[in-house]
């Protein structure tokens, strides 16, 4: 547990890219569906134009979960620190890491009565053996 600068554990570049292509699908599906909805009226009791712009609403969604991940990746060592970077960020002390759990795909670090929880399958793998060597499972 030496971290002196920031390191950014990354999320996997499948991941990533994943994110990218479901939500420029779901944007194409929509504009489809709008454009159909002009070209051919209603259809039954559900408008095409509505199915559409949710579509629409679900793939720029996505691609902001995208532009957000790719930003500001999954973790931060920084000070001591480690922080999972999502909409409100956690954050704990190295220092107070007691115990360390690996198990299906999962780390867990346990600091007395609370865990942290990190997904290791969604990780680069290059960042999670520098995870593992900061974390000293190396």
């Amino acid at each position: 547990m030496k971290t002196k600068e920031m390191i950014k554990i990354r999320y996997s570049k499948e991941r990533l890219k994943n994110n990218l292509r479901l939500g420029i699908v779901f944007i194409s599906i929509g504009i489809t569906l709008v454009l159909l909805s002009f070209a051919t009226g209603d259809w039954k009791s559900v408008s095409l134009y509505s199915i559409g712009i949710g579509q629409m609403g679900a793939g720029v969604c996505t691609l902001i979960i995208y532009y957000f991940e790719n930003q500001k990746q999954y973790l931060t060592l920084k000070s001591g620190e480690l922080i999972k970077n999502q909409l409100i960020p956690k954050k704990i002390k190295l220092s107070k890491i007691k115990s360390i759990r690996e198990f299906a795909g999962e780390l867990k670090l346990i600091m007395g009565e609370s865990e942290f929880i990190i997904n290791t399958q969604i990780i680069e793998p290059k960042s999670l053996a520098e995870l593992k060597k900061e974390l000293n499972l190396d």
